[in-house]
């Protein structure tokens, strides 16, 4: 995650002098006559990405309570990013997951009654990221997850991270900016027992979080999915009825794997 620039001043310099210009392309775009969602939506992507880079170099400075305020201030501007609106997003969120998802995939086929072969979840892989090809940006949480893992010592630093993703969740109605959140949350130390780099103790909460972006899309069916690879790894660790539950869980969404081409 570092910049190729040759200072850090010359990047500010940069920054700066993007974030002062775009009220006034957004002043001449306006002379057009373009849609003005579609032009509010063009402003906010170049200024949420500059936020974000802002975010990046203070994170490289180690100016940490800079780097923090910046990438939140990043995602509430835009927290689709790195598209522009929410159906891309969502579908590139889609095939990342899914992408996650399917080399895995074997692991659980006896748990989740699929027949299905290698072959066919390797055509389905290189499908994916045939889609994914120019999608080579990372989404806004993953420079969040990176702060939380270089102060994984830093209590003060994580409990401050916690209290802004608490304050952001108040009446937060934005399916992304849910998905932000619960991506981090994930990664905040609590307790002992990790897997996959997630704290067990944090998936109960995790799971509310991610059934409330459901609640918001009802068709945003991968994110069931994603609850019940959470409900199984929390299951694992705490009882035998808790992976039950987790396994009827997974059991009930099946189906959404059949949308992706497997039977």
């Amino acid at each position: 995650m570092t910049l190729d620039f040759k200072s850090y001043e010359e990047t500010f310099h940069i920054l700066n002098d993007l974030d002062e210009q775009l009220p006034l392309l957004k002043y001449d775009l306006n002379s057009y006559k373009i849609d003005e969602t579609e032009l509010n939506n063009f402003i906010n992507t170049w200024k949420g990405m500059i936020f974000r880079y802002f975010s990046i170099v203070y994170l490289e400075k180690n100016e940490i309570e800079k780097a923090i305020d910046y990438i939140f201030k990043a995602n509430e501007i835009n927290p689709h990013y790195p598209q522009s609106e929410y159906s891309r997003a969502k579908q590139q969120y889609v095939n990342t997951y899914m992408l996650e998802l399917l080399p895995k995939l074997n692991e659980t086929t006896e748990i989740l009654d699929i027949e299905t072969d290698k072959k066919e979840i390797e055509n389905l892989i290189i499908n994916i990221q045939n889609k994914l090809e120019f999608e080579s940006s990372t989404h806004n949480y993953q420079i969040l997850i990176e702060l939380v893992n270089r102060n994984i010592d830093n209590k003060l630093v994580l409990s401050d991270i916690e209290n802004i993703l608490e304050k952001t969740l108040e009446n937060n109605n934005n399916v992304f900016s849910l998905i932000f959140i619960a991506e981090v949350y994930k990664h905040l130390p609590l307790g002992e027992e990790m897997e996959n780099s997630i704290y067990v103790n944090r998936i109960p909460k995790v799971v509310e979080i991610l059934q409330k972006a459901i609640s918001l899309d009802i068709d945003f069916e991968l994110l069931h999915l994603r609850i019940g690879s959470l409900l199984l790894i929390y299951g694992f660790h705490t009882s035998e009825i808790e992976t039950e539950n987790a396994i009827k869980y997974m059991k009930k969404y099946v189906y959404v794997y059949g949308k992706f081409g497997l039977k």
